[in-house]
């Protein structure tokens, strides 16, 4: 890219050349800027006097910094409205936004845990080195419908008798409160007045009924 470079002097006009001493000037006035260049390069100015005296040149350096890689991005799934997420972003430095193009900071870090929403929202994160930074990468909060569950009505029985409840196939992982504590979808073996049971599905998100 190019790079913008300046210099002062009290004296009316000031040359730009690419060698220390000799050739031709490439440019005029306070600033310059350079053509595109992949590397950093030197150029020297110099400033000239109303008798058309000149000074010796001064170097100027014309940087080219690195640019930092860009995150790797992971999305998070929001279970049901009104819920956060977490989103992550590898590298260092990363600094996330709410929009494209960097006008609304809203965290830093490799984690970014939401706001409270209610729909799916796309944040930006963005790596810096302190001088450069990365293009903008999405990352997504992903709205997603609680899962559905049910065993049904209350029941009324006996006390010390058994009774089996079935959550319903296809969750990742059941959790009832029974004596012992059960992980499979068909519970048995109740705790005396109320049952409880959580279930897992896929994407995470946890639903708890109670008969």
């Amino acid at each position: 890219g190019t790079v913008d470079l300046a210099a002062s002097s009290a004296s009316p006009t000031i040359e730009w050349y690419t060698a220390s001493s000799g050739g031709s000037s490439v440019a005029s006035g306070t600033t310059f800027t350079t053509p595109s260049i992949s590397s950093s390069e030197i150029y020297y100015a110099q400033s000239v006097d109303a008798t058309t005296c000149v000074s010796s040149r001064t170097a100027v350096n014309a940087t080219i910094n690195p640019i930092p890689a860009d995150p790797t991005t992971t999305g998070g799934n929001l279970c049901g409205t009104g819920s956060t997420t977490t989103l992550t972003a590898s590298g260092s430095d990363i600094f996330w936004y709410d929009d494209a193009t960097g006008t609304n900071q809203v965290g830093t870090g490799n984690n970014f845990v939401t706001p409270v929403l209610s729909a799916t929202t796309i944040y930006y994160a963005q790596s810096s080195n302190g001088t450069c930074e990365s293009n903008f990468v999405p990352a997504t909060a992903t709205l997603v419908s609680l899962p559905t569950v049910s065993v049904g009505p209350d029941t009324a029985i006996e006390i010390g008798t058994a009774y089996i409840l079935d959550a319903g196939p296809g969750f990742v992982t059941y959790l009832w409160n029974t004596i012992p504590p059960q992980s499979t979808n068909v519970g048995t073996g109740l705790c005396f007045g109320y049952t409880s049971f959580t279930v897992t599905d896929s994407v995470g998100c946890v639903k708890l009924d109670s008969v």
